[in-house]
């Protein structure tokens, strides 16, 4: 008799503890919620992104995202101080006839590319302007006086060529500089074809997003090929900026060559990457050291105390994880305000939100 009241005494309470430990049970063998890990059984290693939608988006976005060089000439002429010559002295005078020396320099820059458009005999590319953008004059001042446009010139440096170019197709790919927003940070080069034949460069097909929906802390991946070396890196959305070329501020590590790179984000359904802005620069301070001039390997003793001359240099200092983005809006503004040149070039540009 004691037993049977035992047992009815806790039996609702045992059949309860089943039903939740079966909810449990269930709950724990269900389908994954969207965003979690989303197995390809194709991939044998598990993606640091946590998704292989995500992965083979990125591998696929690289037939997209080139690296960009840029070479660029300058015929320098050192002039005779005993002139004093300004640069109001300059226009309509033949710097050859009156340069006590010339030479030419060669100045060579890397960055990252973007194609957006391949069609019509034309294939476009999107980049950051600071990558191609050269002045077409260098005044170098006597270093005794101010630097003003009434100061005392030691020389000048005119650009005589620039080349833009990539490799593709087993071939060099040459492009010109077809529209160019220094405020914004952003340029569209182009490459005619027509008689040379489609150099099968693929517009990128990750679809725009909309970096105003993205908020403190979300992750953030850019590619890119700093110093030359194709990669995918990660980054944290820090902070909002109002400027054109500063729209956000992601940590992601940044070296020379990244400038022009996409940056994209993963849809919160993960479904895949969106296109939310384009990496511009890094945080950077200018340095000053005292540095020798230009001597051979060959007379580099490093345990003999140096005697020549001494000159001071100022190089640029990056700040690694200080990243500035060009976001989506202002890519689509410049391709709004210039819609009318893109129609007339026959380039197509990204479907905005």
């Amino acid at each position: 008799m004691i037993l049977i009241n035992l047992l009815k005494k806790y039996s609702s309470k045992f059949f309860t503890a089943i039903i939740l430990a079966g909810l449990l049970f269930s709950s724990g063998c269900s389908t994954p919620e969207p965003g979690v890990y989303v197995e390809d059984e194709r991939s044998m290693y598990r993606s640091y992104a946590g998704s292989d939608i995500v992965r083979e988006q990125v591998k696929e976005g690289f037939e997209s995202i080139k690296r960009l060089h840029n070479s660029v000439i300058y015929r320098t002429y050192q002039l005779d101080p005993a002139r004093n010559l300004t640069e109001s002295d300059i226009p309509g005078v033949n710097l050859e006839q009156i340069a006590v020396r010339a030479f030419n320099e060669d100045h060579s820059t890397a960055g990252t590319g973007i194609i957006i458009s391949n069609r019509m005999g034309r294939t476009a590319m999107l980049t950051a302007s600071h990558t191609v953008s050269f002045p077409d004059t260098i005044w170098h001042y006597d270093r005794s006086t101010s630097q003003s446009a009434e100061s005392r010139l030691e020389a000048v440096s005119v650009k005589t060529s620039g080349t833009h170019f990539l490799f593709g197709e087993g071939r060099l790919i040459t492009f010109k500089v077809a529209l160019n927003d220094e405020r914004r940070d952003l340029a569209i080069l182009t490459m005619d074809w027509g008689g040379e034949g489609n150099p099968g460069l693929k517009p990128l097909d990750i679809p725009p997003g909309n970096h105003e929906k993205l908020d403190w802390t979300d992750m953030v991946y850019a590619l890119g090929y700093p110093r030359g070396v194709q990669m995918v890196t990660k980054g944290m959305v820090s902070q909002f900026s109002v400027s054109p070329r500063r729209s956000f501020v992601v940590d992601a590590s940044f070296n020379r060559g990244f400038s022009g790179g996409p940056i994209f984000s993963v849809r919160n359904d993960g479904s895949g990457l969106e296109w939310v802005g384009t990496l511009s620069a890094a945080y950077a301070e200018n340095e000053y050291f005292l540095s020798p001039g230009a001597i051979d390997e060959r007379d580099f003793h490093p345990d003999r105390e140096y005697a020549g001359p001494a000159f001071v240099r100022r190089e640029a200092r990056i700040n690694y994880g200080i990243t500035y983005a060009v976001g989506m809006e202002e890519i689509s503004a410049f391709f709004e305000e210039n819609s009318r040149e893109l129609r007339r070039l026959g380039i197509t540009t990204p479907r905005f939100p």
